[in-house]
């Protein structure tokens, strides 16, 4: 039996690969506008944290922040994770 997931899940970033191909060819999905997407599930990202797991397919570098409690401008908030989506052209480390 696999472990509850769900008491880490609401404190980090879940990232998904999706297939786009399926919505912009008819021909792939039948000729369905209602077919089934293929959603894949490719890591959870715990805050303070970056991951490369996206590195090789898609040349992005994805490195969540800390939780932040306020606004700019100091007035009180909902919670707030800073996502920041790094594309690179050669390397990760750019």
């Amino acid at each position: 039996m696999f472990p509850n997931p769900l008491p880490t899940w609401p404190t980090q970033i879940n990232i998904h690969a999706v297939d786009a191909a399926i919505d912009n060819d008819q021909v792939l999905n039948g000729g369905s506008t209602t077919a089934d997407r293929r959603i894949s599930f490719v890591t959870a990202l715990p805050p303070v944290t970056r991951s490369t797991a996206l590195a090789s397919p898609y040349k992005l570098v994805v490195v969540a922040g800390s939780w932040t409690r306020a606004n700019a401008d100091g007035s009180s908030a909902s919670d707030i994770l800073r996502l920041y989506v790094c594309r690179f052209a050669d390397s990760e480390t750019e």
